[in-house]
């Protein structure tokens, strides 16, 4: 496994983690 795919894996899932609260505070909100 190469370092650079990690980061790249672990960006990814914080942005996706981001995304959901987001998409959850919206759903909340509504």
């Amino acid at each position: 496994m190469n370092n650079k795919n990690l980061e790249k894996d672990l960006e990814c899932v914080g942005s996706f983690s981001i995304l959901k609260a987001s998409l959850r505070e919206r759903c909340q909100q509504e």
